[in-house]
Parts: structure tokens; C-alpha cells; sequence
């Protein structure tokens, strides 16, 4: 097991219809550990270590 990733392999935040991108992305922000990045399906976000065929990395301009 990695200790830099504390055994986190992934995280998934559901999609949530009343909250605003930005807060699930902080939310998100908070289990990002090295050898992790945020991607997307288009539904939901996931903290994952290699990207899922259909889903794609996550980017966003503040």
C-alpha cells in the first residue's frame, strides 16, 4: 500500500442536482493525494489513480 495516498484508491462524489460544481470540487480538493487526480464522467466526480473508460480528467478554470 502507498502511504502517501493514506489507502485511499477512490473516492466518488454522486452528482447532486442543488449543489454548485465548485463546492463538490473542494469537496473533492480534500482527498486529492499524490498519484490521485480528479476526473469525470459528466454525472460525477471521482478522486481515482488511472482515469475509467468513459470518464475523462477533470478541468476547471477559476
Amino acid at each position: 500500500m502507498n502511504s502517501d495516498r493514506n489507502g485511499v484508491a477512490a473516492v466518488f462524489l454522486p452528482a447532486n442536482p442543488e449543489a454548485p460544481v465548485a463546492d463538490l470540487v473542494e469537496q473533492a480538493r480534500a482527498w486529492l493525494k499524490p498519484g490521485l487526480r480528479l476526473y469525470t464522467n459528466g454525472r460525477q466526480l471521482a478522486v481515482l489513480p488511472a482515469m475509467l473508460p468513459g470518464w475523462s480528467a477533470f478541468m476547471a478554470r477559476g
